[in-house]
């Protein structure tokens, strides 16, 4: 009895990790929507590279569409995590290649740490 007792906690606690992480890939993916909508609105007023406007359209809205599906639970956590690096890793590229400055290189090297040690941290 007392071992199936663990074992419902231990599935009580699996599932209350994987709700975690679900949750923690859909804020960050909500979270680049926003900030790809950002991007698109200052370069679409002038102040950014008018290059950089549908890409950054597109990942706006990619972003939002991934987010639904995980909220709705048709994309798994990990498989998320997977597409919203993809995606930013296509990005940055884009904007490396584009903008053949050192500025996108520093930047594209300044920002994909952070998204990789993010999604270690909700993957422990």
């Amino acid at each position: 009895m007392h071992a199936k007792n663990r074992l419902l906690k231990n599935d009580e606690y699996q599932q209350l990790l994987i709700k975690d992480f679900r949750r923690r890939v859909y804020l960050l993916s909500l979270a680049c929507s926003l900030i790809f909508a950002f991007f698109f609105i200052v370069n679409f007023l002038g102040s950014g590279n008018p290059k950089f406007i549908i890409m950054d359209a597109v990942a706006s809205v990619s972003f939002a569409i991934l987010g639904l599906l995980i909220k709705q639970g048709l994309v798994k956590p990990l498989l998320g995590s997977v597409f919203i690096l993809g995606i930013v890793m296509v990005i940055f590229t884009m904007v490396i290649l584009l903008s053949g400055s050192i500025h996108g290189i520093l930047f594209f090297y300044g920002t994909i740490p952070f998204f990789a040690f993010y999604m270690l941290g909700t993957r422990a």
